[in-house]
This record gives structure tokens, sequence and C-alpha cells, in this order.
């Protein structure tokens, strides 16, 4: 049976994976038509992901009341409408906002002639090139699997002790007589206290100890 913590990686290691193939698509397709995500997380919370030129960028805003984002139809600006009456809160040049150049978080009041703003809102975000973003994802899913290939290639063969190397065939007391540790399946880790059978009665794994 495989365990949680198993589970847990091996899941991190398909979406990192999957994130990363996404992402290298997108970055691809931005070469040459830019490609553009948005995303919803309330009336007040929403962004986009946009892939052009080589860069991947993320920006996502927070209004103090019901807004909407709207692309002009040449894709040229990108501004934050008021959903009650569809006046401008915010509008900047498509992919290049200028007011966060450090990526940094900001409040922008737009004052559009009159003695209050119609309203505020909350921008973040980041940029970088599609190449670095894909490098970060798949650091983890690299390194984990090819930490497992050289420890399995490190690991004394089946049937003998994977503390020390010594050979157990025909061990009936379930502990290595040459370093003490107990015969463990070298896949789930399990513990066998008495006379190793054939097979793991945890995850079924074959286990190569019991007769000479």
């Amino acid at each position: 049976m495989e365990t949680k913590d198993s589970m847990i990686r091996r899941g991190l290691i398909a979406g990192l994976s999957v994130g990363a193939i996404t992402v290298g698509v997108c970055g691809l397709f931005g070469i040459y038509s830019a490609v553009l995500g948005e995303f919803r997380l309330s009336p007040q919370t929403f962004g986009y992901v946009h892939f052009a030129d080589g860069l991947a960028r993320l920006y996502w805003f927070r209004a103090d009341q019901g807004a909407a984002l709207v692309v002009s139809p040449d894709g040229r600006f990108v501004s934050i409408r008021r959903a009650s009456d569809g006046q401008r809160l915010l509008v900047y040049r498509y992919g290049t906002p200028g007011a966060i150049p450090d990526y940094g978080v900001y409040w922008r009041d737009m004052r559009v002639g009159r003695a209050n703003p119609l309203g505020k809102v909350l921008m973040s975000g980041f940029r970088m090139p599609v190449s670095a973003l894909v490098g970060l994802l798949v650091v983890y899913p690299l390194f984990t699997v090819g930490r497992r290939r050289w420890r399995a290639m490190r690991r004394p063969p089946e049937g003998c002790c994977t503390t020390c190397g010594y050979n157990l065939q025909g061990n009936q007391t379930g502990v290595c007589p040459e370093c003490g540790q107990a015969v463990r399946c070298r896949v789930c880790g399990y513990e066998w206290t008495g006379p190793p059978g054939d097979a793991c009665p945890e995850c079924a794994h074959p286990f190569a100890v019991g007769a000479d």
C-alpha cells in the first residue's frame, strides 16, 4: 500500500511536470501570437496569465468593489471597469503595466475630475522568461526522480540487507545477523517481526528471502 507521503510526493511531481509542460507549450505559442488566460476568484479578485515575446506574465487585481477585466478590441489596452456602470478604475497598455516596473504591490487612485476617486484597485504581478519559469517548475521533479534513481543504483540487490548488503537468503529471524537491522521491504519500509515471506504483506512487493 502506498503511504500518504509517497502519494503527496507523486502528486506534486505530476502537478509540477504538467505545469512545466503547459507553460512551455504556451510560451511557444506566445512567440507567434499572444496567449491570454483570465481567472476570477471573486467579483473583486481576478487576474490573467499572459505569454508573449518569450515572457510569462501573471497579474492579479483586488478592487474595493465589483469590477470586470476588459481587453480592447485591438488588444493594445487592458482596463478594469466598475461592474455597476462600466466606468474605468484602471487602464494600462496590454501586457506591460508601467505602474509595476518592480512587480510590487500598490494602491492606485483614479481621479477623473472628481473630489473622490471612483474606486481603488490593488494590483500585483510578476514577469519572467518562460525558460526560467519552466526551469523552476522542473527542479523538484528532476531532483526527486534523479535521487531515487541514484539510490536504486547504489542499493544492495534484492534479498540482501538494505543497510549493510548482507545476503539474507534463508533468514528465519527477520533481523540481519551482520548489522542487527530489521529486515525491511525496500518499497514501503515494512519491517518483518519474524521470518520474511515471499512478498511484503503491506504492499505485495516480491521479497527474495525465504528458502535457501
